[in-house]
């Protein structure tokens, strides 16, 4: 799964039992869709959750507003949390402009 959007709030980098690198962050998503009733403006946001150093070293000196691309999958906040986030494999710095 691939979304787009502005990063709303970047979540402090915690480290698990593991020694693996994890933060949380929020976008927030705007699009134009176009369905069978025409064209409808979407907008949502969402929690990705980054693990590891890799990630998490691509997010360094990004600051709100900015706008990120994340590919990843959907899946369970945790095992007692049915809430959806979006689980990072990669995500990339687009241009302002776009």
């Amino acid at each position: 799964m691939q979304v787009s959007g502005r990063l709303m709030s970047l979540g402090d980098l915690h480290a698990s039992p593991a020694g693996v690198e994890h933060r949380d962050i929020i976008l927030e998503h705007r699009s134009l869709q176009s369905d069978q009733e025409g064209s409808r403006e979407v907008r949502f946001s969402l929690r990705v959750r980054l693990a590891g150093h890799e990630l998490n070293a691509l997010l360094t000196g990004v600051q709100a507003g900015e706008r990120l691309q994340v590919t990843g999958y959907l899946g369970r906040n945790n095992h007692r949390d049915e809430q959806v986030v979006l689980h990072a494999r990669t995500i990339d710095r687009m241009n302002q402009e776009q």
